[in-house]
This record gives C-alpha cells, structure tokens and sequence, in this order.
C-alpha cells in the first residue's frame, strides 16, 4: 500500500494555500535578511499542519519532512509524518517515525499510541496493550488507544473490559461511526444482539455510508434469521450477487444448510457467467446437507415431519 507522496512546489503550493497571483500586491518589501531556520520550521510546521486539516497527505507529508529537513529536533514533526504513513498503510514507516518520537520524548502520548496501533495492526495484541496503555498514562484522552483497547478486550472476550474502552472513546468522540460500529460488534459477540444493533444503527444515522456497519447488521440479521433485512443490508454496499453470496455463506457457517443453497442458487442466477465462488459454496452446502441429514432423509424413505 505504499504510494508515493507528491512534491508541491512554487505556484502550486502558492494557489493551495490561496496567495498566488496579485496577492504579491499586498507582500512586505522583501528584504536581503533571510528568516532563520527555526522561523522557516514553524512556517513549514503550520503549511503541515493546514494541510492535514484539509485532508492533503501527500502534501502534509512534504511540509513535515521539510520541517524536519530544518530542524531535525522537532519531536511533533517526527510524530506527524509516523501518523501520515500509519494513515496510508505503510506501516514501517509509521514505527520509525514513532520509535524516534519517543527517542527524542520518551512520555510523548501520541508516539506510543501509533505504536501500540501499528503492533495491533500487525497482529501483536499483548505488545500492543502496553503501549496503548502507556499512552493513556500520559493522556487519558487519548480515544484511538481506548479503541485499540476496546479490540484487544473483545479479542480476548472480555467484553465488560471492551465496552468501558469504547465508552471511553466515545466521551471523546461521541459521533464516530467507527467506535459505535465496533461496540456494536462486541454487543453481537457478548450476545446483546438488540443492542448490537441500536449501536450499528446509530452509526449509520451519523454516515449512511458506513460499509461496516452495514456489513454487522447484515451478519446480525442473518443469524436471526432475517434473510430479507440480510439482503437489504448487504446491497448496501456491494452487488446483489456478491450479497447473495455473503447470505448463503453466513447461512452455512450457521449450520443453515438449505437457507445457503438457496442463497447460492440465487447468487448464480444473478451472475452465472463469472461467479465461480458461489458455485463452489454451493457444491459445500450440499455435501454438508448430505451429511448432517440422517439415512431416512439421504435414501428418500421418509418425509420430513
């Protein structure tokens, strides 16, 4: 998932940031001092800054290594480029970037929680813990490392632990669709199924177009049974053969054998021509009908009553 990020120079980071053309008009005579470096990291620190509230990594990335080009001390400028890699998925990056964070400010809250988050993402939940719970020593307002906790306690399925963290989260960031979404899940998981879906529910009254909550209310309904609210959920966000497909398949997962083959049947008729997956599933389901059936039912002796 690396990308790499753009270099905005001259005109195009003069019009980005509003001043180009006439607005040289309204510029202090130059003069021959130039700013000192310290001045020019600050400046280049607030373009960063802009440009990541704008939502211009690649940009933001620019500014913070051009930050750290002047003044490599900047522990904030180390720490900003370690969450620009962690958001575009370079996940090596982001470490060495936090790692150095914390070599230059070793309680620096957000440092130990991006590392916390790379480990969890890197499937090191027990190494991840003690970070995120350093970082919540050093500020308990952190809600990404409540969250990550929050994962953690589900993975380990203490979900009395889970739901203070998210609860936590959430006093911080009341209207995230993510954090709803995901005590959402460990209401599902705990079996509070009705408040599993109040949560998935507010989550997407904030963003419709929220993919995993749909995705967890489509999974809720099948386990309830519910195949049509399944179905409504799922081509939400994908393909009616694709939610044809996911149906069956939770069906199966569920023991629900014949509800799956209908569901694959169905997945083939809306695209027989490329959907090989729901073929596959289905040749599963039957065997799998086969044999949880008992010999009245495989030899057709008996009816079912």
């Amino acid at each position: 998932m690396t990308k790499h990020f753009g270099i905005f120079r001259g005109a195009v980071l003069m019009a980005a940031m509003g001043m180009g053309g006439c607005a040289t008009l309204f510029e202090p005579a130059a003069t021959t001092e130039a700013p000192d470096d310290t001045k020019q990291a600050d400046l280049a620190m607030a373009r960063a800054d802009a440009a990541l509230r704008q939502g211009e990594l690649d940009r933001a990335l620019f500014e913070y290594v051009n930050v750290l080009s002047l003044d490599e001390d900047k522990a904030d400028a180390h720490y900003m480029v370690g969450v620009i890699h962690y958001l575009k998925g370079n996940l090596g990056l982001a470490m060495r970037a936090f790692q150095k964070t914390l070599s230059m400010a070793k309680d620096h809250a957000g440092a130990l929680e991006g590392i916390g988050l790379v480990l969890l993402r890197d499937k090191k939940p027990e190494e991840a813990k003690a970070y995120l719970e350093k970082a919540l020593a050093a500020d308990e307002h952190r809600w990404r490392a409540h969250n990550g906790l929050g994962v953690i306690a589900d993975l380990n399925h203490d979900y009395a632990a889970a739901e203070q963290h998210y609860q936590a989260a959430l006093r911080e960031r009341p209207e995230a669709p993510m954090l709803l979404t995901n005590l959402g899940y460990s209401k599902y998981a705990a079996g509070d199924w009705a408040g599993a879906q109040s949560y998935f529910e507010r989550a997407l009254e904030i963003n419709p177009r929220h993919e995993k909550a749909w995705s967890n209310l489509g999974l809720l309904h099948v386990r309830r049974g519910s195949y049509g609210k399944a179905m409504d959920a799922f081509t939400r966000i994908m393909p009616e053969s694709r939610a044809s497909n996911s149906v069956g398949y939770l069906c199966l997962m569920d023991g629900k054998y014949r509800q799956a083959e209908e569901y694959f049947v169905e997945a083939i008729k809306q695209s027989p021509a490329y959907y090989a997956e729901a073929h596959d599933n289905l040749q599963k389901a039957k065997a799998l009908a086969y044999q949880s059936a008992g010999p009245e039912f495989r030899d057709g002796g008996l009816e079912c009553r």
